[in-house]
């Protein structure tokens, strides 16, 4: 009998100490394998791998013999926060699962002639559309050094807050992100036709020869027609739109070209080089950033500790048998923080 209880405490004590191992491979650990609690420390000497000030998770009873837990610091927090972040993205996922479907079904109880309505556009919101593009884009002081969302944030403000657009229905981001790649896509492979009928120009034939001759092109090579041609006739002078074929008489449109400049016609607006206030805005910036990401570390780890904390006082209250000393002053210091 006593052999049997002897063998069973054996192998609940090493149950425990897998647990205690497992538990020390997510995050923070609490235990060791030997049964103690694990503390924070920091390392003050100079050793030949690492410079003093280390920090370390490690047992309370802690022996240099492998018998002990001892972590560094740093893993046991990116193990935390990854952990962390698995969870919260669950959640979050769980989130957007349920806001699709409640839109889901507010879409289908959603008038139909409405949305038919907002789904076409007109020849004029495709231009107020590229004008607001073409703005945000070519913004010499922001340009469009920025986050996609913020960047087509700035769009749909442009777009909405239009005078031509007084008294309709304001475009969402999707629907003018879907609309923009589609002006974007003809226009390019309309380029492309234009590009090679300015190449088969014969003499005597004018813009509108060419011009059609670009739209039969396009048709023959595309299967349908192309009905952007508003949107061509704006976008066509930019660069990426913009025909590199040199006719023959490129020397007088390079004449021209200079005349319409002198006398004040809208030109490419150059890039704003960075000033030396906004270069140090930039680095304060980057600065706030990581000292908030600190500050979101420390109350990780305060909640964290927190919790521990309560996990721990409600096995000692838990515990049956009668508290040691060390378990006692642990309780009382324990509900002492608390309170």
């Amino acid at each position: 009998m006593e052999e049997e209880l002897r063998d069973m405490k054996a192998h609940k004590d090493y149950y425990n100490m897998l647990h205690a191992v497992s538990d020390a491979q997510q995050g923070i650990p609490q235990l060791c394998p030997c049964g103690a609690l694990t503390k924070e420390v920091v390392d003050e000497e100079d050793t030949y791998d690492y410079l003093p000030g280390k920090r370390y998770f490690i047992c309370c009873e802690f022996e240099n013999d492998g018998m002990h837990f001892m972590q560094p610091w740093v893993m046991g927090m990116q193990q935390e926060v990854e952990r962390l972040k698995k969870v919260f993205n669950e959640q979050e996922k769980l989130l957007r699962d349920c806001q699709g479907l409640s839109q889901g079904v507010a879409s289908q109880c959603s008038d139909e002639s409405t949305i038919k309505e907002r789904t076409k556009w007109s020849p004029k919101e495709d231009i107020i559309l590229i004008s607001a593009w073409l703005n945000t884009t070519k913004d010499p002081i922001v340009s469009n050094e920025q986050k996609g969302l913020a960047f087509w944030k700035r769009i749909v403000e442009n777009y909405n807050s239009s005078p031509l657009l007084v008294r309709t229905i304001p475009r969402e981001l999707g629907q003018i992100k879907q609309r923009w790649a589609r002006i974007n896509d003809l226009v390019c492979k309309f380029s492309g036709s234009y590009e090679m009928a300015l190449r088969e120009q014969r003499s005597g034939q004018n813009d509108n020869d060419v011009m059609k001759a670009a739209l039969d092109i396009f048709f023959n090579d595309k299967g349908f027609e192309f009905n952007f041609e508003h949107a061509w006739r704006e976008l066509r002078h930019d660069i990426k739109w913009g025909s590199t074929y040199l006719g023959k008489d490129s020397g007088k449109d390079k004449c021209k070209t200079g005349d319409s400049d002198a006398q004040g016609s809208v030109t490419e607006a150059q890039e704003r080089p960075i000033g030396v206030k906004a270069a140090k805005a930039a680095g304060k910036r980057k600065k706030i950033g990581k000292e908030e990401e600190l500050g979101q570390l420390k109350e990780l780890m305060e909640t964290k500790r927190q919790i521990s904390n309560q996990s721990l006082l409600a096995s000692l209250f838990a515990k049956t048998e009668p508290l040691t000393e060390m378990e006692l002053a642990l309780k009382m210091k324990l509900m002492s923080e608390m309170l």
